[in-house]
């Protein structure tokens, strides 16, 4: 059996000017001594070799071992006379296998030849060298590697209880490790090295990661939903790495409408870790370990909204309707006490809707349309809908703000606006049929009016027709953007 290793070099980091530093010297990096460092039985039996190729006489089984070293990262700092230095490098090096039986006539790769990643439970413990290189004027004063297993150790330039040191050789940081991971290469000296008395070893310090933040209620789908422009959820945590006993603080800050559902700490074995707290600070104490820290958060429940209008009474179809768009400042009334539940409905207020659900994002200049003059109530409504593609005009330049909008153009436009939240490939089945009066509707409103009867968004009315060119009340647009948000 052969073992060879060698070493390849990438470079990622996005600020240019240390990018063009870093491609300078990244082909000096090296990492020796892994071939002796592995275990060869785990990446045969991860490359699945048959016991009787091992046993082959007369082929050998090459393993070829490749450290990929990375430029991962940087930070600088601008000099009193305005020039940018390095501050900190980042690496990563992983290391991956490929296996290839070879005989006197042919070779065969081994897992269809892929490569196979290389954990650090694949590592016998011998040392392993590596070398990182230094673009011109960045001398390093410290290294603080942190491996997969959440482990940290320091390197330093200089001799302290506690930490380990690496050399400058030939523009490269020298140093040995046992295990692979991240290297952050630092100017800059953090690391605090123990007091003197007995024991010169320093805490083992243990990864803290927080996963992004998820939404636990399906109400995400059904209306509390992020504006266009993007909004989200904030989590962290005090501390990047930390030792046993060390307590860690985790900061959750929901978006508005939301509030923090759970926030839940697991160590690298997926064992619950107790935590404590309320009102976005949330503490436990960090294990033996890794952890992984997961925050979910849900919408908000509204406080219970009295209808102020006195044409809006239980027990009317539409009062829950009515009530859930009141709650949720969708609409608002036509005056302090009226609703006007049999009122039209007209294009300004459909878009104003739809621009309400989206929390009013922020627009630039004016719609294209010249009967929508700037600074009306519906104006900047117009101008985000026109800007998304949502609506169109009647042409270039009218789009009819004051017009009763008639259902099938209240289909196309909630259609057109649930292909913007990312609607894709809806299947558009034959709903129609069942309507007597569909050869009414218009040809660009068959898809919307296919998809809103087919997720019961838009029903027909008591006489079995759908009416597509006939107006829409306030009742029913309530009614109809209820139905949407609590499919």
């Amino acid at each position: 059996m052969i073992v060879e290793d060698k070493t390849e070099t990438a470079n990622s980091i996005e600020n240019e000017n240390v990018k063009n530093s870093v491609d300078a010297v990244i082909n000096n990096a090296n990492v020796d001594g892994v071939a002796e460092a592995v275990n060869k039985d785990s990446i045969l039996t991860a490359a699945n070799v048959p016991d009787s190729d091992k046993a082959e006489k007369d082929a050998k089984i090459v393993i070829d071992v490749q450290v990929n070293v990375k430029a991962t990262g940087a930070t600088t700092t601008t000099t009193s006379g305005g020039s940018e230095s390095i501050s900190t490098l980042t690496f990563s090096a992983s290391p991956q296998a490929t296996v290839k039986k070879v005989t006197a006539s042919d070779s065969s790769n081994y897992n269809k030849g892929k490569p196979i990643d290389l954990p650090n439970s694949y590592l016998n413990g011998k040392e392993i060298t590596v070398k990182l290189p230094l673009p011109s004027g960045f001398t390093p004063v410290q290294i603080k590697h942190t491996s997969s297993d959440g482990s940290v150790e320091y390197f330093l330039s200089t001799q302290k209880r506690g930490a380990k040191t690496f050399t400058i050789e030939d523009g490269c940081a020298v140093f040995t490790i046992t295990k692979f991971s991240t290297f952050e290469v630092s100017g800059t000296q953090t690391y605090v090295e123990p007091s003197s008395g007995g024991s010169i070893s320093t805490p083992t310090t243990y990864a803290v990661n927080v996963n992004a933040a998820t939404d636990s209620t399906a109400q995400r789908e059904a209306g509390f939903r992020e504006a266009l422009d993007g909004s989200g959820f904030e989590m962290a945590a005090d501390k990047k790495t930390a030792s046993k006993g060390t307590t860690v603080t985790v900061t959750a800050s929901p978006s508005k409408g939301y509030v923090v559902d759970a926030v839940k700490v697991v160590d690298k074995d997926g064992k619950d870790v107790a935590v404590t707290g309320k009102d976005g600070k949330y503490v436990f104490t960090m294990p033996a370990s890794a952890v992984t820290v997961t925050g979910s958060f849900k919408a908000e429940t509204p406080a219970p909204v009295a209808l102020p209008f006195t044409d809006v009474k239980s027990g009317n179809w539409f009062y829950d309707a009515v009530k859930y768009a009141y709650a949720q400042g969708l609409m608002t009334g036509t005056s302090a006490t009226t609703f006007a539940p049999n009122g039209t409905m007209n294009r300004a207020m459909i878009v104003t809707v739809l621009y309400r659900l989206e929390k009013s994002p922020a627009v630039t200049g004016a719609s294209k349309f010249t009967d929508v003059p700037a600074g009306q109530w519906y104006s900047d409504a117009v101008a985000w809908a026109a800007a998304n593609k949502i609506v169109n005009g009647y042409d270039e330049t009218t789009f009819g703000p004051m017009n009763a909008v008639t259902r099938e153009q209240m289909a196309a436009i909630l259609f057109r606006y649930e292909q913007v939240k990312g609607l894709e490939n809806v299947t558009l089945e034959e709903n129609l049929n069942r309507f007597p009066d569909q050869n009414k509707i218009s040809a660009y409103a068959i898809p919307a009016l296919q998809w809103a009867v087919g997720q019961k968004i838009i029903n027909g009315n008591a006489d079995g027709t759908l009416d597509p060119t006939g107006t829409a009340t306030r009742a029913q647009v309530a009614q109809i953007f209820t139905n949407l948000l609590n499919q």
